[in-house]
């Protein structure tokens, strides 16, 4: 049985639908909607150095996936209609003359990822900025492993990668003079006040942040910290994952996050012990006072 298109209904029904995009701009920030997303549907792929990151705030990347991902769904139901046109066999040409209908280009996750992966480590003053091939890095997928690893090990100081081929497994060891910083005055702490290092509440609390900093959506990963006067070597962080490991693009905002804990506990821990004027978060209470 045929299909007929009624084609005088059809253009009475486009030409009630009011003008306006397919998907409301709405709360999308027109920098990253027109200098960054469109350029690259129209296939004039960026590179971060051509960004201006002063443009927009972290938060706006994940309002303009949602956008995106609003305006590739109306492209597949267009391009489902079309080819639902072009299934009507031709009445009166020989050749159809609906269009091809072929939907916008699918952007991988990896797109919005390294926006918003480039946008925290440009805003924070902490972290070094003169990597060599930072600016020329492109935003696409092939480049999304090299931004992720640059990123990951620029955060803390001292950052070392160490992959056993006979167990599977890459140790990485994260060491800051923040870190070393906190376990000096956490030391410093524990003498003036008496206190073991099991109820230093800002042991316990770093502890905590390390935890929530690393509960990442991937698997096959373990983490671990030697902060610890009794441990051996250096302070630092310890994070390992195995060969099933695909969270690196986690691993950046995870070991800022930590490294930013850090710094806010030194601070409070400075004002406990006397070392600044500002007035402590979390003062030091009773059972400190008792203890000591």
């Amino acid at each position: 049985m045929s299909m007929k298109l009624n084609l005088k209904l059809l253009a009475t029904r486009f030409s009630q639908t009011k003008d306006g995009p397919p998907v409301s701009e709405d709360g999308v920030n027109r920098y990253l909607l027109e200098q960054v997303l469109r350029p690259n549907l129209e296939g004039d792929l960026l590179r971060l150095g051509e960004i201006d990151f002063d443009a927009f705030d972290a938060d706006d990347v994940p309002a303009l996936e949602d956008y995106y991902d609003k305006l590739y769904k109306a492209s597949q139901n267009l391009s489902q209609f079309v080819q639902t046109l072009n299934r009507v066999p031709p009445a009166s040409k020989a050749v159809r003359t609906f269009c091809c209908g072929a939907a916008m280009e699918d952007l991988n996750s990896y797109f919005f990822h390294m926006l918003y992966l480039a946008k925290m480590v440009y805003d924070n003053p902490r972290l070094k900025k003169e990597w060599p091939s930072f600016h020329s890095i492109p935003l696409d997928e092939d480049s999304f492993y090299e931004l992720s690893m640059e990123l990951a090990v620029s955060i803390f100081e001292d950052t070392s990668c160490y992959y056993n081929e006979e167990s599977g497994i890459e140790t990485w060891v994260l060491s800051d003079p923040t870190v070393d910083r906190f376990c000096e005055l956490c030391t410093r702490l524990e003498t003036e006040k008496g206190l073991e290092e099991g109820i230093n509440p800002y042991r316990r609390n770093a502890e905590q942040m390390i935890h929530e900093g690393f509960r990442l959506d991937s698997y096959s990963y373990d983490y671990g910290w030697r902060l610890s006067a009794g441990d051996r070597g250096r302070y630092c962080i310890l994070f390992f994952s195995s060969d099933d490991f695909y969270g690196l693009e986690e691993l950046p905002v995870a070991f800022m996050e930590i490294l930013d804990g850090f710094h806010e506990l030194n601070r409070q821990l400075e004002v406990v012990l006397g070392l600044n004027k500002l007035v402590p978060i979390y003062p030091l209470g009773n059972e400190w006072k008792e203890a000591a």
